[in-house]
């Protein structure tokens, strides 16, 4: 019969990788050298590499001992901030040294955790997906999204909120969805801007500078070829120009009292 498989508590001393990528921890008991170090082992394909002693405070770990070989386990560190995070039963957790951690709840959602300084006081910025909510919060915005739609803040007040709208009265009930973006300055650019609906009349990009500059040269260029065409023209090119100076005055005066580029 196989002699049993010896346990015993450690302190992790250091920890490196060997040439074949294999990760080694030294280990001491409470002030006594041991040897060399020992091949660190997974539990499930949990990987962890124990951070190195600080004011005589060291990660601990089980040492297995078969035979002459013997390997190593790290255990929770007691100095990694795991007490904040309190699990409800059935939750599980991921915590790194530096505060940051990946939860698992027995509710089906998924929290991931840091801070913006990388300790376990800085900052919260944290992502969380649950059944029927994805959210993300961090001191510069926050997204959310749900049924409702899709929903950006930025901390300088921008948003934009996209999703679907219902139990309106008609004619209302027409809508169901929506799209809002809403900034104190707002720059659209492409080569090819729409308003208005899908199919039917829509407002083309005729409101862009642009576009009015190229009606102006327009109205020049028609009325000088006018003018040059002989009798008459002239007169013409009157009646034709001060219908165009009336097309652009009422484009002009249609412009939106907010600054908006299109290009």
């Amino acid at each position: 019969m196989a002699d049993p498989i010896g346990w015993d508590q450690y302190l992790v001393t250091s920890s490196e990788y060997d040439d074949d990528g294999t990760l080694m921890c030294g280990i001491d008991r409470y002030g006594e050298g041991d040897g060399d170090p020992l091949e660190v082992i997974s539990i499930g394909g949990l990987l962890y590499r124990p951070s190195d002693p600080v004011d005589g405070k060291a990660c601990p770990s089980l040492v297995a001992s078969d035979g002459g070989k013997r390997m190593l386990i790290p255990v929770q560190d007691p100095r990694v901030p795991a007490k904040a995070l309190r699990l409800a039963k059935g939750d599980a957790a991921l915590v790194a040294d530096g505060g940051a951690f990946i939860r698992l709840g027995n509710d089906g959602s998924i929290r991931q955790y840091t801070t913006t300084d990388g300790t376990p006081t800085g900052t919260a910025v944290y992502q969380q997906i649950k059944r029927d909510v994805s959210e993300f919060q961090a001191p510069w915005g926050r997204t959310r999204f749900d049924a409702s739609g899709f929903h950006v803040t930025t901390h300088g007040g921008a948003r934009l909120d996209i999703g679907q709208i219902g139990g309106m009265p008609a004619p209302l009930s027409a809508f169901s969805t929506f799209a809002t973006l809403e900034a104190q300055s707002v720059s659209l650019r492409g080569t090819l801007v729409s308003l208005g609906p899908a199919m039917g009349t829509f407002d083309a990009a005729a409101k862009s500078a642009p576009i009015l500059a190229y009606l102006a040269s327009l109205q020049t260029a028609l009325a000088t070829a006018i003018s040059a065409a002989g009798p008459g023209g002239p007169g013409a090119a009157t009646a034709f120009t001060a219908t165009m100076a009336g097309v652009l005055a009422a484009l002009t005066a249609s412009l939106p009292a907010k600054s908006v580029s299109v290009a």
